[in-house]
């Protein structure tokens, strides 16, 4: 058996009597029908079904029409329909025959089978000329027999379609809607039938189907199942050829927004092969809009670890272009990823796709940082936007790059923390075996991307993206004991290999400190910037060796850049620094200092008295070696004295010069007075040479008072008797035997 549907519309509202009913009768002989089904009404609209066996469909033609049958009549009296052909564009020979017409059941060969069902959409409206209309309705606006089978279609499809199996039967209905206007005909006496095809209806019933999608799309708002039956509405525009309307585009793409993706809708959609086309047809048909973003997993959860759903055809790189720069289509790429987390985390080639969505900026923002994305992707995406926009000549934000190369050390920190090879003999397992290949291969695009950075990006590209690409490096010396075994990183952590490494980063540095700093806000934000210089690690020990060498020459370069008149405030400044000063620099700076104090003449020693009193306001290591310096600067003529306890000709001249020198009496006095607070730490020569001084002082002061110093001596001490004075009392409070004070 099978099941025979009609869907007929009448030509106008019939006021039919009660007592009649609407039947499809089979024409038997003449003047004779048999009833096959009965028929509902509803306004112009009726409906109805029936099965048949087979063997009746396989007998031959069939000929039929729509009948109002009186069922309480013996006879069962009945009218049939009228069928007319004046306005069909049949041959003028059919619209004026005799005899009268029927409907044939036509039903190809192929469709004929059990438990199957055809559905017959008449479009020749139904005419009983002998019936009254309702004159209620008579002056209702008349809607085309075709349009209002589309209303059918429509109640009907939401329904009966609750699963992705009957969209086959909603599919197979439209098709017959379409096939509609092509009518069978004949003359039942003569057995005779023949197709009449209403051109003139086609672009009618194609737009039928057009308001038919849309009418799905519409209603999906509060429907259920919701994804089957948009890509059905998806899939029906692709089949007709009828595109879209941009407001029906937009109700899509809020449709797919409302859909909340679990493992079980994409075990739906896995194997969904049949609406691929029409999905990717209308992914690609959208790029300019944002609803082919929706569609994108889609494609990728129907072939999900097959292949490439977009392959050979992709979407145009513009697409992708504006997507990333356009912030609100960036917002509804987000709000896509974190709908489809879960298949883009295991899905490699979603997430590639996915990935070139996003703009760099949003690198860091949520969901991306929960989403596992392999770094080998990130970093070629990101070298990719790096090329392109280098050809394009324009100039990438700084912030967007940064934001990039941060979540990708974030990442790979994470990554590598998973790689731990546990203690000999101990019975735990690493928590992931190590894969090298990947791990090189994230070293050689790192590296890449720096020396891209460094031959065609030098003037755009900042010291703090290339202090995050050198931090990323880092990470490998973590992995070495692991790596070492590998040809490849043997290769690659070559001393030849550092060289060009070296002359890769060093033009950086240079650029960033091309010039000396004249303010201490801009100095100490330099001296940070070398201190995290020299605490980056670069790929393995011995780059890293390395790398601090080359860091600390550059260093000292730059220091002799700084002008003498900021030396030492620049000094004081970096030894009052909060943060612990890295003891390379400390060591460098001092050195700097020392040379310049040293290479001071006579003239210019006078700029040493403000030095004074701030060396003595730290015990760090650093100023107990300047005071040394300044000891033996200062009292350097202590050195031509032949004694200290006697008059020689030496005796005036030395003392004289002490007394001259800017400062000299005053530093004698303040270490002293330091001890009282902190131990000075002076070197040996300076302690000896102080000593001297104390005791030369000391000794004159005596001989002073017993009257016997010599005239040129006094008169050198009268024209600085208090600055005498002072040191004297200085020498006599702590005593003679000074060399006691600095053991």
């Amino acid at each position: 058996m099978m099941t025979l549907q009609f869907v007929a519309v009448l030509s106008e509202f019939y006021d039919l009597d009660k007592r009649f009913k609407i039947c499809v009768v089979f024409y038997k002989q003449p003047g004779l029908c048999e009833e096959f089904a009965n028929m509902e009404k509803r306004d112009r609209v009726i409906t109805g079904s029936a099965r048949i066996p087979l063997s009746y469909l396989q007998r031959g033609l069939i000929f039929y029409k729509y009948a109002l049958v009186n069922p309480y009549s013996r006879e069962r009296e009945c009218e049939l329909e009228h069928i007319s052909l004046e306005n069909s564009n049949s041959p003028e020979s059919l619209k004026y025959r005799n005899a009268q017409l029927y409907r044939v059941v036509n039903i190809p060969k192929t469709e004929i089978k059990a438990d199957g069902t055809w559905t017959f959409f008449e479009h020749i409206e139904c005419s009983f000329p002998s019936s009254s209309t309702d004159v209620r309705k008579v002056l209702s606006k008349k809607l085309p027999g075709c349009t209002i089978q589309r209303e059918y279609l429509v109640n009907d499809f939401f329904a009966h379609t609750t699963s992705w199996n009957s969209l086959e039967d909603a599919e197979r209905k439209l098709d017959w809607y379409k096939e509609s206007i092509k009518v069978h005909l004949g003359d039942a006496e003569k057995g005779e039938n023949f197709e009449i095809v209403y051109n003139r209806d086609e672009e009618a019933v194609r737009d039928n189907i057009g308001t038919f999608i849309q009418a799905i799309i519409k209603r999906l708002n509060t429907e259920k199942h919701k994804l089957p039956k948009l890509l059905f509405a998806f899939h029906t525009s692709f089949r007709y050829h009828v595109p879209l309307p941009p407001a029906s585009i937009a109700k899509a793409e809020k449709r797919l927004q409302a859909i909340e993706f679990f493992e079980d809708k994409y075990k739906e959609l896995r194997g969904k092969s049949k609406y691929f086309p029409s999905l990717k047809e209308m992914c690609l048909r959208t790029t300019g809009g944002t609803l082919w973003i929706w569609l994108v997993p889609l494609l990728y959860a129907i072939k999900e670890k097959t292949e490439d759903p977009f392959l050979p055809c992709e979407p145009p790189s513009e697409a992708f272009i504006q997507l990333r720069g356009d912030k609100e289509k960036q917002r509804k790429v987000l709000q896509m990823i974190d709908t489809h987390k879960t298949l883009i985390g295991r899905c490699a080639p979603l997430a590639k796709k996915v990935v070139e969505m996003v703009a760099l900026r949003n690198f860091t923002k949520d969901p991306l940082p929960d989403i596992w994305l392999p770094l080998q992707l990130l970093l070629d995406t990101l070298h990719k936007r790096i090329l392109h926009i280098s050809t394009a000549s324009f100039q990438m934000p700084e912030d967007d790059l940064n934001m990039a190369l941060e979540s990708i050390a974030t990442r790979m920190d994470s990554w590598f923390k998973d790689f731990r090879r546990c203690p000999s003999g101990s019975s735990e397992q690493p928590l992931k075996p190590m894969n090298e290949h990947e791990v090189l291969q994230c070293l050689n695009l790192v590296y890449l991307l720096l020396k891209h950075f460094s031959e065609e990006l030098m003037k755009s590209v900042s010291l703090s993206s290339v202090m995050i690409m050198l931090r990323i490096l880092g990470m490998f010396v973590s992995k070495e004991d692991l790596l070492q075994g590998n040809k490849e990183f043997q290769q690659f952590t070559s001393a030849e290999r550092f060289q060009e490494f070296s002359r890769l980063t060093m033009p950086w540095l240079e650029r960033y400190f091309h010039g000396a700093p004249t303010d201490e806000k801009s100095f100490l934000k330099n001296i940070e910037m070398w201190q995290q210089l020299l605490s980056v690690k670069i790929l393995c020990a011995g780059w890293t060796k390395e790398w601090r060498g080359l860091i600390h020459n550059m260093f000292e370069k730059w220091l002799k850049k700084v002008n003498d008149q900021y030396l030492v405030d620049f000094y004081w400044a970096f030894l009052k620094m909060e943060k612990h000063c890295d003891a390379e620099l400390e060591s460098c700076f001092t050195n700097r200092i020392i040379q310049w104090i040293r290479a001071l003449d006579k003239r210019e020693e006078s700029v040493l008295e403000s030095m004074i009193p701030m060396f003595l306001k730290t015990s760090k290591p650093a100023a107990g070696t300047v005071l040394s310096v300044l000891v033996e600067k200062m009292c350097s003529e202590m050195k031509r004295l032949g004694s200290v306890d006697t008059f020689d000709e030496s005796t005036g001249p030395v003392l004289a010069n002490l007394l001259n020198t800017p400062g000299a009496c005053d530093l004698i006095s303040a270490v002293q007075e330091s001890k009282s607070t902190f131990q000075v730490q002076l070197s040996d020569g300076a302690k000896i040479l102080l000593s001297r001084v104390y005791a030369l002082f000391s000794f004159v002061g005596r001989r002073i008072l017993l009257g016997d110093i010599p005239c040129s001596i006094l008169s050198d001490i009268l024209k600085h008797k208090e600055l005498f004075k002072k040191t004297l009392c200085t020498c006599g409070k702590f005593g003679i035997s000074y060399l006691d004070v600095f053991s």
